[in-house]
Order: structure tokens, then sequence, then C-alpha cells
């Protein structure tokens, strides 16, 4: 069990002393939270990508209905800057939501390939009684 040590004025925990190792708590966490992040995206990326794309997305809806108000308020956009960045985020959301269904498709073939060589390895293995010698 470890030993928690409190951090100065922030009463944050700053270090674990495991077997008399000093362990940083936010260089493990951060090593922790990248590990399961590769791994969603490695077996998930339809979830994965869409939803940093949906969030992405979503987004985009905040300066385009800035944009959206002022263009029908006035009939002119004064911030093009937010129109372009409107449009930017919801590009950015959409090839997100594309990429994650390419590399989901193909995530889905290899499973399928390995599932089938599994398949033909097995019947390929002798069996316990094609084994013992009949004499």
């Amino acid at each position: 069990m470890g030993i928690f040590i409190i951090g100065g004025e922030t009463g944050k925990i700053a270090h674990i002393v495991e077997a008399g190792e000093v362990v940083p708590v936010g260089r493990d966490g951060f090593i922790i939270l990248n590990t399961i992040l590769a791994l969603f995206r490695d077996y998930k990326p339809l979830t994965f990508f869409g939803s940093v794309g949906l969030v992405f997305f979503l987004l985009a809806l905040v300066p385009g209905a800035l944009v959206a108000i002022q263009l029908l308020r006035t009939g002119t956009v004064p911030h093009q800057s937010l129109a372009v960045l409107a449009v930017g985020l919801g590009l950015a959301g959409m090839l997100l939501l594309v990429v994650g269904l390419i590399l989901h498709t193909i995530v889905r073939r290899f499973q399928e390939i390995e599932h089938s060589l599994q398949v033909r390895a097995e019947d390929l293995r002798p069996s316990s009684v094609e084994r013992e010698d009949p004499r």
C-alpha cells in the first residue's frame, strides 16, 4: 500500500511512495490515460473519431450561429473570421467522422481475416483421436 504525499498549498496528491520509490502522480496518470486512449483508438476507431468529430461539429455551431444571427440582423457578415472558424470546425468534424468510418471498416476486415485464420489453424491441427497409435 502506498503512502500519499499531499503537495503544498493546493492539497492535491503530489507523489505516491511505493516500496521506497517516489512516483509522480501526474506523469503516471498521463501515461495511463494515453495508453487507454491509444487502445480505444485502435480497437474502436468509429467511436473514438466519431466522438471527437461530433465535438468539433458542435463547436462549429457556436460561431456559425453568431454569424447567422448577424447575417439575419444586418444582412452582412462583419466577422468573417468567425465564419471561417465555423466552416473549418465543421469540415474537421465531418472529416474525423469519415476517418472513423474508414478505420472501422479496416479494423473489421482484419478481425474477420484473423478469425478465419484461427478457424483454419484449428482445422489443420491433428485432433487427439488422430494422434493416438491404433496398434
